[in-house]
């Protein structure tokens, strides 16, 4: 995740959260062991609102990091579903609104308040969307916000929550993450990569991430389109159409492995071409548009998982086992 200062911040499965800045002249530890506020140290992910804060998803609940000051937003009082704690992904939208996709509970809206938050929870059983379990939350150009679940799409407008796009218009049901582009919204699956087109109401298919399990969305600086997948590394799409990015054992400065993780996208906002991408069993890399370096040999260990930048300084954060 690309944070206000620039940043990088980055979340694991096992290691909590920490932050390396632009110049890696140092990292910051916030994971559990270092005495930070997360109670947990699996981080699903990251986003970051409009007063500097940092919010981190994870399965025990959400938490806030503003200056050193932590606070942990973790649902199940009062009847509330415990389900609600358990994080996939988070939006804080144009309206100052943060979204909190669950994995089993639907999606919490979090609408400031004079006393701090109000939770609305929209879900399967109230008729908002099509799966309880939510992987990814979008917002569109008009406003729109976009829930990918396991079995579809919705789209909350206008109060309104209603269906978006037939199954049969999908490669897979389980949608595994979402970027809004133009008038538009790149939509991975399980299964490959579709663009919707809002003004003509016309979806394409990308045949060249056919069968493809689409792992993470991100957009550079020039905003070319970046797609992770799990086994199949990277690939681009620039005015120059698609390109293919792939290890090769036998080339110095490819991309050193091919399977890239959930969230494993993050771009540099210091360079428009600049990229950083987490691999499975590898580690932390970065594109500088040119060639593939090797970063993990300056982090603690390579198990990763969600990266975050953080758009004014260039630092990023990221954790570890």
């Amino acid at each position: 995740l690309v944070g206000d200062d620039d940043a990088i911040w980055v979340g694991s499965m096992g290691g909590g959260a920490r932050k390396i800045v632009a110049d890696a002249s140092y990292t910051k530890d916030l994971s559990r062991a270092s005495g930070g506020g997360l109670t947990t140290p699996l981080i699903r992910d990251i986003a970051a609102d409009a007063h500097g804060a940092i919010w981190f998803a994870t399965p025990a609940g959400l938490f806030h990091y503003l200056e050193s000051t932590w606070i942990d937003d973790i649902m199940g009082a009062d009847g509330q579903d415990p389900r609600l704690n358990a994080i996939n992904d988070l939006l804080y939208d144009s309206q100052g609104r943060l979204w909190v996709a669950t994995a089993g509970a639907g999606i919490r809206l979090n609408r400031p308040s004079l006393t701090g938050f109000t939770n609305i929870v929209y879900n399967r059983t109230a008729g908002h969307l099509p799966s309880n379990g939510v992987n990814a939350v979008e917002e569109d150009g008009e406003g729109g916000i976009w829930a990918g679940t396991f079995n579809g799409l919705s789209r909350f407008h206008q109060g309104i929550w209603t269906t978006h796009l037939l199954s049969d218009t999908l490669p897979s049901l389980v949608i595994t993450d979402l970027l809004a582009k133009d008038d538009g919204m790149w939509i991975g699956t399980e299964d490959g990569l579709i663009y919707y087109d809002s003004l003509t109401n016309t979806v394409t298919v990308v045949s060249e991430l056919e069968d493809h399990l689409v792992e993470t969305l991100a957009a550079d600086g020039l905003g070319n389109l970046w797609v992770g997948t799990a086994t199949n590394g990277i690939w681009t799409l620039s005015d120059n159409g698609w390109q293919h990015m792939a290890h090769d054992p036998n080339k110095a400065g490819t991309l050193p492995g091919n399977q890239i993780s959930i969230g494993g996208l993050a771009r540099d906002p210091m360079s428009d071409s600049g990229m950083w991408a987490n691999i499975l069993e590898i580690g932390l890399v970065y594109w500088d548009g040119h060639r593939w370096h090797l970063r993990s040999n300056e982090l603690p260990n390579s198990v990763l998982y969600r990266l975050y930048s953080e758009p004014m300084s260039g630092d990023l954060w990221f954790g570890s086992e």
